[in-house]
């Protein structure tokens, strides 16, 4: 039983973390909760490097996927973060989730993976639920407010985590997030100071920055330690509760409220992926 702690740990602390972006962007403006939130990761993750004693490597045969990583990888999270500054997070956050549903589907095209019943009407379920979840009125086709950008990210994040594995393969699950996340740091940084936005130290909401990036460290590093523990399948599927947290958080820290149908909805989302996963 304790072996599922650490999955456990990964499915709240990353529920926890999207209600606080909102929170970020009202404190300190989009572009300092973007850039701060990684630079303060990065130094977490940097720190939790160094006490867990892992190793620093970098091929350079890893170079151009991890080039390819970086841009894609900020795109989605620019548009994340935009999402966020307009819509719901009760919505966003688990419609966001929907990209595992493109990893698979790049997993049978690409590498030639098979899908079981159970996963195929898994994503139905969590197709259903998305567009239940995206439209505000689906009598006028009116969308939630964020939905255009989230699907950005959703894109994005396909990409991302389907060809994320030859990265993790060659120098770890840790090693090349904090790679990464470093990485994002200075690509997202650089995007921002190319368009002369104001990147200077917030001078208002940075403890609130530095404590969602210090959740989405410790997420980070239960993730990999569950992977450890009870393997990558057991805790995708403990991880993939995460919008069932967000609820609850998006109520307590942004007063928010959805619809019966709603949150049904994000119910039905968690239990396709789970299905996809299983």
């Amino acid at each position: 039983m304790i072996e599922i702690l650490f999955a456990l740990g990964a499915a709240i602390t990353a529920g926890l973390a999207d209600p606080m972006i909102k929170r970020n962007i009202e404190n300190s403006g989009r572009y300092k909760a973007i850039v701060y939130s990684f630079i303060f990761l990065s130094i977490f993750l940097f720190i939790g490097a160094l006490l867990l004693n892992i190793k620093f490597v970098f091929p350079l045969e890893i170079l151009a996927p991890f080039i390819a990583q970086t841009i894609i990888g900020a795109i989605g999270i620019i548009a994340y973060f935009k999402a966020f500054e307009s819509g719901k997070v009760s919505v966003l956050g688990p419609l966001s989730t929907i990209y595992v549903l493109l990893v698979v589907i790049v997993g049978i095209i690409i590498f030639g993976e098979q899908l079981s019943i159970t996963q195929i009407l898994g994503g139905i379920l969590v197709i259903l639920a998305g567009i239940t979840l995206a439209f505000e009125d689906i009598s006028k086709f009116k969308f939630e407010k964020g939905v255009f950008y989230i699907a950005i990210a959703i894109f994005s994040w396909g990409y991302y985590y389907s060809f994320i594995k030859p990265l993790i393969f060659e120098i770890g699950a840790y090693m090349t997030t904090l790679a990464l996340e470093t990485s994002l740091t200075l690509a997202i940084s650089a995007y921002y100071l190319l368009k002369k936005k104001d990147l200077s130290f917030p001078s208002k909401g940075a403890s609130g920055i530095a404590l969602r990036s210090f959740i989405v460290c410790l997420s980070t590093i239960f993730y990999s330690y569950s992977i450890e523990q009870i393997g990558a399948a057991l805790t995708s599927i403990i991880a993939a509760t995460s919008p069932l947290i967000n609820i609850p958080a998006s109520y307590l820290v942004l007063k928010e409220k959805l619809s019966i149908y709603k949150y049904a909805a994000v119910v039905l989302i968690v239990v396709g992926l789970i299905m996809i996963l299983s």
